[in-house]
């Protein structure tokens, strides 16, 4: 969730461009009460960490579930602050303070909200670290490697690293890109007063839009493709030395025609279970393995976990859900855009007005803000579900592996075995236990632990040549074709 918030938050940067929010004498009292809103919701927060630390030294851990609930809508309400004092002008006050600077204003607007999640890690540190140190009793009796728990430095170090660089990193270069095209590129082409000089030519402002749109998108597209490269800067990765893992990687690439660039070694200090992959490009794709994973995960669950890893790469899921996230968020975009439209027109008619304002600001920019929160609402909703139904796709693929790795124990080698299936079940059910995940608790990209391995169990006996998740992501991709086309008609009849 974390990433969708700090999508959000640059998304209000460029929305700000998009509306006529009117200049004000009180921005400075604005400011003010931000930074003091913030200081009272993080005193909260700590508070709260406080009283959930104090009943856990009492074994009372029924608090516990309620810390994830708390801790959304404590950046939730960080994140609606942010964009109440965007809509009070305040990155435009910003912007007019330091001149004729660009990016360090957007970057200073920022800097609040970040601070103030990472005030809510710090808080978690003490509970976190209680956990840990009642989990290592366990690991010693169960013979498992212990890590030292991470000192504050280096906790706070990789939230930063695994929940916030990974996406602001990548978005902050684009929002860079973005107004390095329009401050200097576009005076480079066009010249210095070029934005004087097209007022009132309707012909010259609209080449000048499509030439930097495409400038843009393309830098866009070169900061994506080198996006891997950032991953492994932010996160603690190194070559996985050569042996037994190494080697069954690399076969099972082989084996399911899939090209890497390298398997990585994922250093979270025993803090992490996972795996990833990473990379649209086959120079540039990873597949990435934690420290943890590989001490604490038996053989055969740990073929599973790299088979599901593998199958996002054969199945193609980056593309298709790069594709399906512009998809949705374009036409959801056109569709509140014409819906507002049609509200604007019904306001006008019955009012006889157009220069409505509520809160100083203008009917056309309420169209706006309603037409983005549709967007984001509807966006958040459908690709969670083409995500997850990806994610339900790669763990067939995991089972379906394990079943013809395990095809003795199975009279027919064309449907899904049961320990195929069990294997992927049981792998699933070790990054939960390993991870202290309860099995019910639901995750907006993946689904709960429960409910895939439910699903993993009705595909036993199942043809797996005709296994319905297969048909399902088949039609989505042919769907997201159909919505692109229609999309892209769609903005040009609007355009023209």
């Amino acid at each position: 969730m974390m990433h969708v918030l700090m999508i959000v938050l640059v998304l209000l940067i460029f929305l700000n461009d998009s509306l006529e929010i009117p200049d004000s004498h009180s921005r400075w009292f604005v400011v003010l009460i931000w930074l003091i809103s913030l200081s009272v919701l993080g005193f909260g927060y700590w508070l709260f960490c406080k009283i959930i630390h104090r009943r856990l030294k009492r074994h009372d851990s029924r608090l516990l579930g309620q810390l994830d609930r708390i801790n959304m809508i404590f950046r939730l309400i960080g994140v609606g602050l942010a964009c109440g004092v965007m809509l009070a002008g305040v990155l435009n006050f910003l912007r007019d303070l330091m001149g004729n600077v660009y990016f360090l204003p957007d970057a200073l607007f920022l800097m609040p909200t970040i601070c103030l999640f990472i005030w809510g890690w710090l808080c978690q540190y003490p509970i976190d670290q209680q956990l840990k140190e009642a989990s290592l009793i366990r690991c010693v009796d169960d013979g498992d490697s212990v890590y030292e728990f991470p000192n504050r430095y280096h906790f706070l170090l990789n939230h930063l690293r695994h929940e916030m660089l990974i996406v602001l990193l990548p978005l902050l270069l684009i929002l860079l890109w973005a107004e390095t095209t329009e401050f200097t590129i576009l005076p480079w082409i066009y010249g210095a007063d070029w934005q004087e000089e097209s007022q009132g030519v309707a012909w010259l402002l609209n080449d000048i839009a499509e030439v930097g749109s495409v400038i843009t998108l393309t830098g866009g597209v070169v900061i994506f493709v080198l996006s891997p490269m950032i991953v492994r800067w932010a996160w603690d990765t190194e070559k996985l030395v050569d042996g037994t893992v190494r080697e069954r990687i690399l076969a099972l690439c082989k084996t399911h025609q899939v090209n890497i660039s390298e398997v990585l070694l994922w250093r979270t200090a025993g803090t992490m279970i996972n795996a990833a992959v990473i990379g649209a490009v086959s120079k540039l794709r990873y597949i990435l393995l934690s420290d943890a994973l590989l001490d604490r995960m038996p053989t055969r669950e740990l073929e599973a976990v790299m088979a599901h890893e593998i199958a996002h790469i054969r199945k193609k899921h980056i593309l298709f859900l790069l594709i399906a996230a512009i998809n949705l968020i374009g036409l959801l975009e056109l569709l509140f855009n014409l819906i507002g439209e049609g509200i604007h027109q019904i306001i006008v008619r019955i009012t006889g007005h157009t220069d409505i304002d509520v809160l100083e600001l203008q009917l056309n920019d309420i169209i706006i803000l309603f037409g983005l929160g549709a967007t984001l609402i509807g966006w958040f909703i459908l690709f969670g579900y083409v995500s997850r139904l990806a994610e339900r796709q790669a763990d067939t693929f995991g089972a379906v592996h394990m079943t013809r790795v395990l095809e003795n124990d199975w009279e027919d080698e064309n449907c899904v075995s049961r320990a195929g299936a069990g294997t992927m079940i049981s792998a699933l059910q070790l990054v939960a236990d390993l991870n202290h995940i309860p099995t019910k608790k639901n995750n907006w990209r993946h689904g709960s632990i429960e409910k895939r391995q439910d699903y993993l169990r009705s595909i036993v006996g199942q043809q797996i040549d005709e296994l319905i998740v297969d048909r399902q992501i088949r039609f989505l991709k042919y769907v997201c074709i159909f919505l692109l086309v229609l999309m892209s008609a769609g903005y040009w009849y609007l355009g023209g």
